[in-house]
């Protein structure tokens, strides 16, 4: 029979991001990672017998394989074995994992391969073998410069990082994009502009054009697909699952690109406003300006809502997280992660938003709404967004000291209303909770987006 075998990247995010840091050689050597890994799945495997699998779909950091001709179960182990030493050679510090199994079709080949990767495996039909990455060494060697991890090999960087530098200095490959280089081609075409990457984590956070944003900040989201582990399962069709993965794909991939396109009026017109990790199947892992993340992240839900709305209860969960532009980016990449898990159990199978902000003190605790309560308050998130700062933190300093005190929120919301009608404020007619209120406040500090081009040239700001 013939052999299927899938050989890829394990936690591919945990891997790009082992080098931190905002500078441009540190983003150029994550950009470096992630095509290596674009280019180790892409890698021809015919000299070992193996060619692409026509029946499967994308899966970022996998070559998904069919052997040419029968194999036997030995023989496909070999092959598998073979494959993940090839990928091994190009990615040596990455968690690889190979799953084969013998199949006459790949719909029976798909949930032996899926048993596999669980551990399901039948002696002489499925297998899988995995590559840990090497383990630290002695605490007496040198360590990377970039990373942090690996031993010094050359100058001041392991072995690793200096092949993330060299992929990253590369030209881009058109048979093997990242998903950062397909999501801008995208952004160009559809906005019929020539921009560019940026080279920093700075220069990201400086993208907006209003002189009164603040510049060094940025907003780290982390998105995941809701209900679709339950779709696949009630899908008993081999053709209509791949269909299904690709709409999927599409989905995320437009709802991004589309996302994208909606900050262009905020920023320069020269780079893409964010630097993309990954964006595939139901994934989202994406950095942008951080007076942006709330209309990137509403936006990116909404969009795809409406491109999954042909399939019954799916949805996207997103994790939102405030950082300085010199905070490790791996930090907030991990807040994000945990913030969206905390969304997901707390609205589970809804579209919601976990946020968190580590610029502000206590603010490391993530904050949990869903899409449709941030669409109802809008109007009112403006409106509190629109107040002086200096007010806003007047009331969050209220409500630590009552906090403290142990002040009952029902006779703090009390005296709230009567500040809101003091102030004529439109809050006084809302019957808003404390912790709805202090909500709000917490959101309210990134809220408002800058000012668009359009707006600043009639301001006479430009």
């Amino acid at each position: 029979m013939p052999a299927y075998i899938d050989v890829g990247v394990v936690r591919i995010q945990e891997y790009i991001t082992r080098t931190s840091g905002a500078a441009e050689g540190q983003l150029r050597k994550r950009r470096g990672a992630s095509r290596m890994v674009a280019n180790a799945a892409a890698a021809s495997y015919l000299d070992l017998g193996l060619e692409p699998n026509p029946e499967s779909y994308h899966v970022e950091g996998v070559a998904h394989l069919r052997s040419i001709g029968t194999l036997s179960g030995a023989e496909a182990a070999d092959r598998a074995g073979a494959a993940i030493e090839r990928m091994r050679a190009q990615l040596p510090y990455a968690y690889l994992r190979a799953s084969w199994a013998l199949a006459d079709t790949y719909s029976t080949a798909f949930t032996l391969l899926d048993a596999a990767r669980r551990g399901e495996t039948a002696e002489g039909v499925s297998g899988v073998l995995d590559y840990l990455p090497p383990p630290r060494d002695t605490p007496f060697s040198k360590r990377c410069k970039s990373c942090g991890l690996g031993e010094v090999i050359t100058g001041d960087t392991c072995g690793d990082c200096r092949r993330r530098d060299q992929a990253g200095k590369a030209q881009t490959t058109s048979d093997a994009p990242t998903p950062e280089e397909r999501v801008l081609a995208e952004v160009n075409h559809r906005a019929h502009l020539s921009l560019t990457a940026v080279t920093d984590l700075t220069g990201l956070a400086r993208l907006p054009v209003d002189p009164h944003a603040k510049r060094n900040h940025l907003a780290t989201i982390y998105a995941d697909g809701n209900g679709v582990g339950k779709l696949f399962e009630s899908i008993g069709d081999r053709t209509a699952a791949q269909t299904t993965s690709k709409d999927l794909d599409s989905a995320i991939r437009g709802a991004g690109r589309d996302a994208l396109v909606s900050l262009l009026p905020y920023c320069r017109d020269k780079s893409l406003p964010a630097v993309v990790t990954v964006l595939a199947a139901d994934d989202a892992l994406i950095t942008v300006p951080a007076q942006l993340g709330w209309t990137f992240t509403e936006t990116l839900l909404t969009g795809f809502a409406q491109q999954v709305s042909g399939y019954e209860s799916l949805s996207l969960t997103a994790g939102i997280v405030f950082s300085h532009v010199k905070s490790p980016i791996e930090a907030a990449i991990s807040a994000a992660d945990e913030a969206m898990r905390d969304a997901k159990r707390a609205r589970h199978g809804q579209a919601a938003i976990g946020w968190a902000d580590l610029t502000h003190p206590g603010g490391e605790d993530a904050k949990i709404c869903d899409l449709a309560w941030l669409r109802d308050r809008r109007q009112v998130l403006d409106l509190v967004s629109g107040l002086p700062a200096s007010q806003r933190s007047g009331w969050e300093r209220i409500i630590a000291e009552a906090a403290a005190a142990e002040v009952d929120a029902a006779d703090l919301m009390v005296f709230f209303r009567r500040e809101f009608n003091r102030l004529g404020s439109v809050l006084a007619d809302l019957d808003l909770t404390l912790d709805e209120f202090q909500d709000m406040l917490d959101l309210a500090r990134w809220w408002a987006p800058p000012r668009r081009r359009d707006q600043l040239a009639v301001d006479g700001d430009q």
